[in-house]
């Protein structure tokens, strides 16, 4: 190799643009480009999953603990998607700068430390002090993700990938509970947590060994660094790890829901749409067990309506006057089809729009999404106890129907929005 050439982007004269080179992302070969992207989703379906799935055995839970708080329980599951809200303002944008895989190692060996200190909680304080921090870097993969898939398929061929990866987010959390109701009745609530850290360290595991770096600056900043090291004189590029850059870096999804009007509209949409979705959850693990007599095992049955589709008004007065199960489970059905339907655009569009900072722009919409879905729960306690779940579901349910005209805003002004307020991020 000619002591002058760059590698970080090569002339035509006889060397490979980057645009052509093997090396880059969008140029993997199919099965490359499969496995990294089947490690990407399935890392980002299991975070989801674990938010959920101790929710049969909270009870289980509860009264070993002699917790008789109800908020208090609350909190046993919502505190881990409020550490969704933390953890990619920092992991996304740092995946910017240092590259996808590496991040992706730190995310889960964290979450793997955690999700067994949670299955060996002593007290209830403790438990909810491991699952903050457990949902904090657990989050990584769902953010970073997407990013991870910007980075390896280009705009007209991504649709399909992006929604097997958001499908698998939005999915986890029905899941979780069907696994975990039957663990938490026949294993016991620790169970739970040290089968979901089975398949984590497993997954830890096939990800530092298979996953290969798809973040293209990182990819072509390492080369040239190698280029140097080969031909002392080869020109090399700054590098981009100042003090200064990573403190853009690291404010990027800030700057982007404070400054973005498109930005932050999508996120107090998603932040509607994800704190229905784990109000429901609450509701569920009190009204099966409790008006239906549903037992620890097949109360995570209850949530396989909310992986189908979506309807609260119904689901509400259904419940209220206890009409047989099976009939609020078929209209909570209806509730995930609009839950679907809203998660994956806006998801898909945020990627598409945000290509090469997708990561931070994810983010960005996780801390308002999260910090609702962590708190709506809790508030919702009080908001059923005073209304009855009849015209509790019923508010909700009129709130969800002026927030409707959102999409069409969206649609009509979204392009004009994110032209006029654009982000400059470096």
């Amino acid at each position: 190799m000619p002591p002058n050439s760059n590698l970080e982007n090569d002339h035509p004269n006889g060397h490979i643009l980057w645009d052509e080179s093997p090396d880059n992302p969008h140029n993997w070969t199919t099965p490359k480009k499969t496995l990294n992207l089947g490690i990407v989703s399935l890392l980002a379906f299991l975070t989801p999953l674990e938010s959920s799935v101790i929710v049969p055995g909270v009870p289980l839970l509860r009264n070993e603990f002699h917790e008789t708080r109800r908020p208090v329980t609350s909190l046993v599951v919502s505190i881990f998607v409020l550490g969704f809200a933390f953890g990619p303002l920092l992991l996304s944008p740092l995946s910017e700068l240092y590259g996808r895989r590496l991040l992706f190692n730190i995310s889960n060996v964290a979450t793997l430390i955690f999700s067994i200190a949670s299955a060996a909680a002593p007290n209830i304080a403790s438990f909810v002090v491991f699952r903050f921090i457990a949902g904090s870097f657990g989050a990584g993969p769902m953010n970073i993700g997407g990013g991870s898939i910007a980075d390896q398929i280009p705009p007209v061929k991504r649709g399909f990938a992006m929604s097997i990866f958001f499908t698998g987010i939005f999915l986890g959390p029905v899941i979780g509970p069907v696994m975990g109701g039957f663990v938490a009745k026949y294993l016991g609530w620790r169970w739970v947590f040290w089968l979901i850290s089975i398949v984590k360290g497993v997954m830890t595991i096939v990800t530092f060994f298979f996953l290969s770096e798809s973040h293209s600056p990182t990819i072509q900043h390492r080369k040239a660094r190698l280029a140097k090291q080969l031909y002392p004189s080869t020109p090399l590029k700054s590098s981009s790890g100042t003090n200064s850059t990573l403190l853009r870096s690291v404010t990027r999804p800030m700057r982007m829901l404070i400054l973005s009007p498109i930005v932050t509209g999508l996120s107090l949409y998603l932040a509607l749409i994800y704190g229905y979705l784990y109000l429901l959850f609450t509701t569920f693990s009190t009204v099966f067990a409790e008006q239906y007599g549903f037992g620890t095992d097949i109360l995570g049955l209850a949530f396989l309506g909310l992986g189908v589709g979506f309807g609260l008004f119904v689901y509400g007065w259904t419940v209220q006057y206890e009409i047989h199960w099976i009939v609020p489970i078929i209209f909570t059905s209806l509730t995930g089809v609009g839950l679907i339907f809203s998660f994956l655009p806006t998801k898909i569009y945020m990627v598409d729009a945000f290509t090469e900072y997708a990561a931070s722009a994810l983010a960005a919409t996780s801390v308002v999404r999260s910090i609702v879905g962590g708190c709506l729960p809790i508030a919702g306690l009080p908001l059923y106890s005073a209304l009855g779940y009849g015209w509790g579901n019923s508010l909700l349910g009129f709130i969800a129907i002026l927030a409707s005209v959102a999409p069409l805003l969206f649609w009509r002004y979204g392009e004009i929005l994110r032209k006029k307020y654009e982000v400059k991020f470096d």
